[in-house]
């Protein structure tokens, strides 16, 4: 119950924590700048009752908001001359700075979130790979750090994350290499931690391994928490932000060559809300602190391909007022919302394909 419990508990902190400060965030740039807010479901005739008006959607909980014609909708007040003006508290009729700092707000608050949410990290300890030592350490533990595909290691059932429970005669990683080399053929007997589980794996080593693989095909590593002062957890929260950052970047890349190539294996690697949700409950397993890592790398992630220059999103709306501030006038509305239109049919396409091809492979 515990367990199913905190899978949920993570499950929905991840998916809606991770849009529920941005967006909130956004909120707070929205009414920063003057600009009025008004209920995003709400009947466009009962925008008069809603407008600033604020509240939390407890089912959905990420903050819904939308600030007057940033749809594209034209609203227009009555001076006292009576005489027609556009609403100046609207979204369209701001400054281009000013409207690019609150589609940017959510956006940063995504990395700052990831980067709280690392240096918490430290603070309470964060996993490390040591040097493995021929002696016992008492205070590491050995965990399996790779588990190739296709190996008797994948069959017997071996995940990342699993810790060897260190036995007699299994006290280092020298140890369990020695005792997998030398049974190959035979089938041995593992004690496994896997979250708060003791379980017994049975695995047989190949008597000839693949070039570059192991006789289990399994990688091991000798893991310490290593906590770090506040000062030292802050500097190195945003190091690894930034490291985020680029990795992302480059692999962002490397997956737009192989969408023209073809020939890219990261096609295969993307995922959608079910293969968030199936992760979340394997990183549950492991522990707290590897759920808030996760949730952090998945903020700065939404954060990026919330900035990209992709229609629908944040990013691409940016881009629309570069353009009007380098040619001097806005872009047409209807060609900016055929734009908008278009990238957000591709943008739900897409979602239910790699939805679809998540469910068919996690159900093999």
């Amino acid at each position: 119950m515990f367990k199913i419990n905190f899978f949920v508990f993570s499950d929905f902190y991840l998916r809606k924590n991770n849009y529920f400060i941005p967006e909130l965030f956004s909120f707070m740039g929205i009414r920063a700048n003057g600009l009025i807010l008004i209920n995003k479901w709400q009947n466009p005739g009962l925008i008069a009752f809603v407008v600033n008006h604020y509240f939390l959607d407890g089912i959905v909980f990420s903050g819904m908001r939308k600030m007057l014609v940033e749809e594209f909708d034209e609203i227009y007040i009555l001076d006292l001359n009576g005489e027609q003006k556009k609403d100046p508290d609207s979204f369209a009729n701001k400054g281009a700075w000013i409207r690019i700092k609150v589609l940017a707000a959510g956006v940063f608050m995504n990395f700052v979130l990831g980067w709280i949410l690392m240096v918490v990290v430290f603070g309470i300890g964060i996993p490390e790979a040591i040097e493995p030592s021929s002696k016992l350490n008492p205070n590491s533990k050995i965990q399996i750090s790779e588990v190739v595909k296709n190996s008797p290691a994948e069959a017997s059932g071996l995940k990342i994350g699993d810790e060897i429970i260190k036995t007699q005669g299994l006290e280092t990683v020298e140890n369990i290499q020695n005792y997998i080399n030398s049974n190959k053929g035979r089938e041995i007997n593992f004690k496994i931690k896997r979250g708060n589980e003791i379980i017994s794996i049975q695995a047989t080593p190949r008597t000839e391994t693949p070039q570059g693989q192991g006789a289990l095909g399994i990688g091991l590593a000798e893991i310490i928490i290593k906590q770090y002062p506040w000062y030292q957890a802050i500097w190195n929260g945003l190091v690894t932000v930034l490291n985020v950052i680029i990795l992302m970047l480059e692999t962002l890349y490397k997956l737009i060559i192989g969408l023209f190539s073809g020939k890219s294996e990261l096609i295969a690697e993307v995922t959608g809300p079910v293969g968030i949700a199936v992760l979340t409950k394997q990183v549950a397993t492991l522990g707290l602190v590897y759920i808030l890592q996760f949730a952090a790398f998945l903020s700065i992630n939404l954060g990026i391909l919330n900035i990209l220059p992709i229609p629908a999103l944040d990013g691409g709306r940016i881009l629309f007022i570069l353009i009007e501030k380098i040619k001097g006038s806005p872009v047409s509305q209807r060609t900016e919302q055929l734009f908008h239109t278009i990238g957000f049919t591709l943008l739900i396409a897409l979602m239910v394909l790699v939805t679809f091809r998540d469910i068919l492979k996690f159900i093999k």
